[in-house]
């Protein structure tokens, strides 16, 4: 690397990892860089992925080097070797050492015997490739034979990926049908419609919405989304609430006697209504309210509401640009599209949903 001037004060700074929050262990390979700069880097990466993601990189990573310190006696340490990338995919897809998985249970590592999902192992070599890459050394996740693993794995697994299932529009109706007039009742319809009718939003999306977000044009709602795991920068979104999901959340609203702050909050016995909802909150609800449908609660999350729309659209024939400008996924957001999407709030198909075009 070629000196620079003394007056740039050029040091070797730590890497930052943006899912843990932590400073990363020293590299050799990393590139000296300005104070200043570094600072102005690692800011850039917190903001990169949203707080969610943050955490789940954070988890995944505590997990890999807890196990790495259980199954080979190692402490953080880069690059990883690809053999021990390779006794990791095997260890977790159903051959671990019985006392290795009882040590890892005992101290709360692992959370139960038996093989991961493969999803869930994808994850954690993901993430454990991005540790390497903000290092800049070489991933072992990469290796052609890790990947050829992975491959087969997913042919000879393919069936056991554990994907849940989508709460398309029939479903949802069941769901909502258990649904009462009590306080909880009211929250948990309005909590439904509006993720589902307003484009399948996420479980940070949900408990992030404010009253101030929600627009009055005539019975129904604009809703404004101010940031989503899309739209780390906050440039904001606006959403069309109408027929029986802005009842519900109007509904809801008077009720609950909320004129100010998050829409939707936890109740306590009496109802009392408490601040806010958490993400896991939500997901408690999903699964509440799908075991009182008579539907298997392990077959369906707080997601499925997400592609239970996307599925929805698909089956109602609705076209694809349509569906995305609702759902905001990546790839179908443009500067144009989201200009014909203001002014054409209320003309989008997807309202035409099964429950979302009825009046009661």
């Amino acid at each position: 690397m070629k000196s620079r001037p003394a007056r740039n004060n050029i040091v070797v700074r730590k890497h930052h990892h943006a899912g843990t929050g932590k400073s990363l262990p020293h590299d050799t390979s990393a590139k000296c860089l300005p104070d200043a700069t570094s600072e102005f880097l690692r800011s850039i990466l917190q903001q990169a992925h949203s707080d969610n993601t943050r955490k789940a990189y954070g988890h995944h990573l505590r997990y890999w080097w807890s196990y790495a310190a259980e199954a080979f006696g190692v402490t953080e340490h880069y690059p990883v070797s690809v053999d021990k990338v390779l006794r990791f995919i095997s260890d977790h897809l159903g051959t671990m050492d019985k006392d290795l998985e009882a040590r890892l249970i005992a101290k709360g590592i692992k959370n139960a015997p038996g093989p991961h999902s493969l999803n869930t192992v994808i994850a954690r070599l993901t993430v454990l490739g991005i540790a390497h890459k903000l290092r800049e050394v070489e991933d072992p996740c990469k290796d052609p034979m890790v990947k050829q693993v992975l491959r087969n794995a997913k042919r000879a697994f393919g069936q056991n990926l554990r994907r849940k299932k989508a709460m398309t529009t029939d479903v949802l109706e069941k769901v909502l049908a258990t649904c009462d007039k009590s306080l909880v009742g009211l929250r948990d319809r309005a909590l439904l419609l509006l993720a589902f009718s307003s484009g399948g939003r996420r479980r940070s999306e949900v408990i992030a919405f404010e009253v101030r977000d929600l627009t009055p044009v005539k019975e129904n709602y604009v809703l404004l989304m101010r940031k989503s795991k899309t739209d780390q920068a906050g440039k904001g979104v606006e959403l069309p609430l109408i027929g029986v999901a802005a009842k519900a959340v109007r509904d809801w609203l008077k009720a609950a006697r909320i004129r100010e702050g998050r829409i939707f909050r936890g109740i306590l016995p009496g109802n009392r209504i408490t601040g806010s909802l958490s993400g896991r909150q939500v997901s408690r609800i999903v699964k509440k309210r799908i075991a009182l449908a008579g539907l298997d609660p392990a077959a369906f999350s707080a997601h499925s509401l997400r592609s239970g729309f996307m599925t929805s659209a698909g089956r109602a024939g609705i076209n694809l640009p349509l569906a995305l400008q609702m759902s905001t996924h990546k790839s179908g957001l443009s500067g144009n599209s989201n200009i014909y999407f203001f002014h054409n709030l209320f003309n989008n198909k997807t309202l035409r949903l099964g429950v979302l075009a009825r009046s009661e």
